[in-house]
């Protein structure tokens, strides 16, 4: 049976959010789309043109099936996979690493790494990021 704990942990967190911040390479899948569905969210992801072929398809179809749409309106592709989750508190968790938050990669069996923080300085250069070369 296909597992991965950072998928796991990321959608618990999004389950209770009360905001989520979501930047990936991909449209976010499977579980995790579903709690997004139900909060509040800024979703970051490449548009379907700026992919080769095979990602193009990906990111299409699960638009579809999920009815997301991306806010990302730059013109570089990106790469980057970080969420940040708003608590109702106001604190805020963030993970990042190389998972791409999509359900794919859990049923292929990919191996990944993540960071978890609540270190509001490490958040802080997340967003920072985020200013500069996301949103």
């Amino acid at each position: 049976m296909a597992h991965s704990l950072i998928y796991r942990r990321v959608c618990e967190l999004a389950r209770s959010a009360e905001h989520v911040t979501f930047v990936s390479q991909y449209c976010p899948t499977g579980k995790l789309a579903k709690y997004l569905k139900a909060t509040s969210h800024s979703l970051y992801f490449n548009r379907p043109a700026q992919a080769t072929l095979f990602n193009r398809l990906l990111i299409k179809l699960n638009m579809f099936l999920t009815g997301f749409k991306t806010m990302y309106t730059g013109d570089t592709y990106i790469h980057a996979k970080c969420i940040i989750f708003t608590h109702s508190d106001g604190t805020k968790t963030a993970i990042t690493g190389s998972h791409n938050f999509a359900y794919a990669g859990v049923l292929f069996g990919t191996r990944e790494i993540a960071l978890e923080t609540k270190d509001p300085a490490i958040i802080q250069q997340l967003e920072t990021f985020l200013d500069a070369q996301v949103r």
